[in-house]
Formats: C-alpha cells, sequence, structure tokens
C-alpha cells in the first residue's frame, strides 16, 4: 500500500540518498474519490430540493436538506483538510494553525449531522404519534427554521469552546503539550481526559444514543398506526349501505325499484372499495416512505459512527495498548465516510430525487462527447 519518495543528492563527494516521506497508494487513490462522491452527490441533492418546489412542501423535509447540506459541509472542508494526515503518514505540513482549522469543521460538521439527525428522528416520531393534523400544526416551516438555527448554533458553540482551550490544555496534560504538529494533527483539548469524556459523552454518545432510542421507538409507533389505518379502511369499507333495506315491502312497485336500482349499488360499492384502497395506500405512504428514509440513515450512521464511539470507550477505560493512532485515524475517515452513504440512500429511498438523478446524469451523457451512436 506504501511507497517511499527517494531524494537523490549528488554532490563533490559522492551521492548522497534521502528518504523524504512515505506516500500511501491506497489513502490517494480512496480520498479524491470519497470527496467527489460526497460533494457530487449532496450538490445534487440539493439542487433536487432547489428545483423541485414539491419535496419542499412539507416542512419536516427541509430536514432533509439541512443533512445534506451538513454532508457536504464534510465533503468541501473536511476530507480535503484531513487527507495529509493519510496520505503522507508522519508528515503534517500546514502546522498547528492547519490542524486548528480542521479541528474546527471536523466538530462542526459532526455535530450538525449528529443534530441534523436527532431531529429527523424526534419529526418522525412526532409524525406517527400525533395524529396528522396535530402533527402539521406542530412542524410548522417556522419551527423547522428556528431548529435548524439552533442547531448549527450550538455545533458553533462547542467547536469554539475546545478551540479555547487548545493552549490552556497544554499547561495541563503533559501529552497535549508534546504534541508535534509537523507529524500528527490533535486537539490538545482532547488529551486532558476530563475534557475529553465531558465532550464525548455530550457532542457524540448522548445524540447517537437518542436517535437509536426514537428509531426504535418509532418503529413500534408505526407498527401501531398501521393496524389502526387497516382497521379504520376495513371498517369504511364493509358493504352495509342501508340495513332497513332488505325490509322494504314486497310488492311490484318497490320491487323494480330495487332491481333497477342494484347494479348502480353495485358499481358504487366497487368504486367506495377503489377508493378505499387508494385512501388506505396514500396513508400509509404518508408514514412509510418518511419511515424507510429515517432507517436507512440511522443504519448508515450506525455502521460509520459506532465503531469510533465503541473505540473511544474502549481506550478510555484503560487500554493502552489499543491507543493507536492509526485506527483512531481509519475510524475517523469511516465516520466521515458517512457524507457519502446519506445522499445515496435519499437515491434508493425516494423516488422524486431518483428522477431527479436519472436527469441530470441524462443530460451529462447526452452532452458528453463519449456517447455512443449506433
Amino acid at each position: 500500500m506504501d511507497s517511499t519518495t527517494i531524494t537523490t543528492v549528488v554532490t563533490e563527494t559522492g551521492t548522497i540518498t534521502l528518504d523524504s516521506f512515505e506516500v500511501n497508494i491506497f489513502y490517494a487513490i480512496l480520498l479524491p474519490l470519497l470527496i467527489l462522491v460526497a460533494v457530487a452527490m449532496n450538490l445534487i441533492t440539493i439542487a433536487a430540493f432547489w428545483k423541485m418546489p414539491i419535496l419542499r412542501e412539507e416542512p419536516s423535509e427541509l430536514l432533509i436538506l439541512n443533512l445534506a447540506c451538513s454532508d457536504l459541509l464534510t465533503g468541501i472542508t473536511v476530507l480535503p483538510l484531513v487527507s495529509p494526515l493519510y496520505i503522507t503518514p508522519g508528515n503534517w505540513p500546514i502546522g498547528q494553525f492547519g490542524c486548528g482549522t480542521v479541528v474546527f469543521f471536523m466538530n462542526l460538521s459532526t455535530s450538525g449531522s449528529l443534530f441534523a439527525l436527532t431531529t429527523i428522528s424526534i419529526d418522525r416520531f412526532l409524525l406517527v404519534y400525533m395524529e396528522y393534523p396535530r402533527y402539521m400544526k406542530t412542524m410548522t416551516r417556522n419551527r423547522v427554521y428556528k431548529t435548524v438555527f439552533v442547531g448549527w448554533a450550538f455545533a458553533l458553540i462547542t467547536v469554539v469552546v475546545e478551540l479555547s482551550v487548545w493552549e490552556k490544555a497544554k499547561t495541563i496534560d503533559i501529552t497535549a503539550r508534546n504534541i508535534d504538529f509537523e507529524k500528527v494533527c490533535l486537539s490538545p483539548a482532547r488529551r486532558v481526559q476530563a475534557f475529553a469524556l465531558a465532550f464525548f459523552l455530550m457532542l457524540f454518545v448522548f445524540p447517537v444514543v437518542l436517535v437509536c432510542g426514537l428509531s426504535i421507538a418509532f418503529l413500534y409507533q408505526l407498527r401501531l398506526r398501521l393496524q389502526k389505518i387497516r382497521r379504520t379502511h376495513s371498517t369504511v369499507g364493509l358493504p352495509s349501505d342501508n340495513p332497513s333495506r332488505p325490509a322494504e315491502s314486497n310488492s311490484a312497485g318497490p320491487s323494480v325499484s330495487i332491481a333497477i336500482k342494484m347494479p348502480e349499488e353495485s358499481v358504487g360499492s366497487q368504486s367506495t372499495s377503489r377508493n378505499s384502497n387508494n385512501g388506505e395506500l396514500d396513508v400509509k405512504n404518508r408514514y412509510l416512505k418518511p419511515g424507510i428514509t429515517l432507517v436507512g440513515v440511522v443504519l448508515a450512521m450506525a455502521i460509520c459512527m459506532l465503531p469510533f464511539c465503541f473505540y473511544v470507550i474502549i481506550t478510555e477505560s484503560g487500554c493502552e495498548q489499543c491507543n493507536k493512532t492509526d485506527v483512531l485515524y481509519g475510524l475517523l475517515l469511516m465516520q466521515f465516510s458517512n457524507a457519502c452513504i446519506d445522499p445515496l440512500i435519499y437515491v434508493l429511498t425516494r423516488r422524486k430525487v431518483r428522477k431527479f438523478y436519472i436527469s441530470v446524469l441524462t443530460k451529462c451523457t447526452a452532452n458528453s462527447n463519449f456517447v455512443p451512436r449506433f
């Protein structure tokens, strides 16, 4: 995976060979691909919301847009800035100031993504817990805007707090004081165990546990809601038009009248049944489609972020041999790759977003010189 760049210097006394730095070929290929996918797919997702007003009809859908913006921030800032840590290990070219910039955007995007996932989980739970008219009155556009603003403000405050104790941590902990910013990029504040544990619990563990708990509660409430919908529509669809009709007189006049009306009632009954089935399907889609998207993004979060969460817990519990920088960087990159998976979930679970992607790809293919002509 690694190759070493060799510098040859020719002098009067002979030839001197110097090892310059290592290049990790695997990461040199992987990171540009991750950046390309994260930036391109999240930009297309944001463009879909911008170009298709139907995607913004329900205010809660703006929470999905907020998550896409957070993932785009990861692709534009975090992944390019951390690339030297992976491509040229042991050689950090932009020093302490550059490391502070990386920590700023890294924490901002991570906190923004977790807060966005938390708000989406709360929204989906309220969707199935409340009756729909009450839910629509609760999740207004104005409240969604305020929620998004509070989330980003909170993320910004946490970043400022960490950077404000950056220098103070060096006077408290010897590990923080001995960080070589020419080789690695580590936050001195995270070397102070008490601060690191409090920050980790508040900004990482609590949101992750909350999202998982709300997702389980959502699935349970969704099951109850769908059962209620089936019972309601099965009751409405029963052919009990008028129980007094069989008791009508047996005279010829009424009998003829009933015989004439029977076909109309049969057609009406079939129409009512179709409308009932369509109504049941529409109501199910109201709850199932948002639910499928929620399950997708939560599973992606669990796969990408929980390994890092467990690793930090293990290392902080006293396992010194487990605390390896290479493993930490690998799990961090796995966490950032979540920005590439979320837009893929939108494509797979949302038909309108998928159609927009197809239209974009079709236009790109049509304008390409590599289109095969038959």
